[in-house]
């Protein structure tokens, strides 16, 4: 049997379901209180006799809801006409921005295949420049090679060139000495030359003196003397060497 003094007979595993449901002498709200209806809660009775009282009041409350209603319905009109504006206005801008945008789009992929022609020319540089530096990199390997053995060459020559500086100083030293020896010749050269001359003088003299012990043998010699020529030996025109030659004794005094 139901707790609540309904008279129902509720089985117990039904009962959770009976009372909140099915029983009438469960409490509960007015159907009017979402409406505004202050009446508290009451079993279906007390509803019955609720509903029979307060039925100006609950008309009250309904026609209040439905001005209320109405209102907004006109407002949520109003703004459904503005919003059909604000779409058409949207529609429109979005057909000009459509079109504006198939414009810049277009003119979009314009500058795109552009700028591929342009990566694509850049790319050929690029690689252009990569051929040339891979180029300058063996020339300057090559260089390096070349500076290397100039290198190696300028070492030699500057070995070759001190042995030479060190073979001009011996040949200077040598010159030198070659200059002296030949200061020395040149002081015995001149002695010579004064001896020679002393000699030529000798011999012309000898001849003269050869001349007088032959006087008659010699007679053109003694009549026709004439300076003794100190630089060719002769004496007159009688050449003392050919005289001694034909066998004239050589007086010395």
């Amino acid at each position: 049997q139901c707790p609540q003094g309904c008279g129902e007979m509720v089985l117990r595993g039904k009962m959770a379901e009976h009372l909140p449901d099915d029983c009438v002498m469960t409490a509960k709200d007015c159907q009017f209180v979402r409406l505004g209806c202050q009446s508290p809660k009451l079993n279906e009775a007390g509803m019955k006799q609720h509903m029979k009282d307060g039925a100006v009041e609950h008309v009250q409350l309904l026609l209040t809801h439905t001005m209320a209603r109405q209102e907004e319905t006109a407002s949520l009109r109003q703004d459904l006409t503005t919003s059909n504006d604000t779409i058409a206005g949207l529609r429109a801008d979005l057909t000009t921005s459509n079109a504006a945008s198939n414009t810049t789009i277009a003119g979009l992929k314009r500058d795109l295949d552009t700028s591929n022609t342009t990566i694509a020319g850049l790319k050929r540089d690029l690689s252009t420049s990569n051929t040339t530096i891979a180029g300058l990199t063996r020339d300057l390997g090559t260089s390096n090679t070349t500076i290397a053995g100039l290198q190696r060459d300028l070492k030699a020559s500057n070995t070759t060139i001190a042995g030479v500086r060190k073979d001009l100083t011996a040949s200077n030293t040598t010159i030198a000495g070659l200059q002296r020896d030949l200061t020395a010749s040149n002081a015995i050269n001149t002695t010579h030359g004064r001896d020679i001359g002393y000699l030529n003088a000798s011999t012309a003299h000898l001849g003269y003196q050869f001349g007088l012990l032959h006087q008659g043998t010699c007679e053109r010699f003694s009549t026709d003397r004439k300076k003794v020529d100190v630089r060719s030996g002769s004496y007159g025109r009688f050449n003392i060497a050919g005289m001694i030659s034909q066998g004239f004794p050589l007086v010395i005094e």
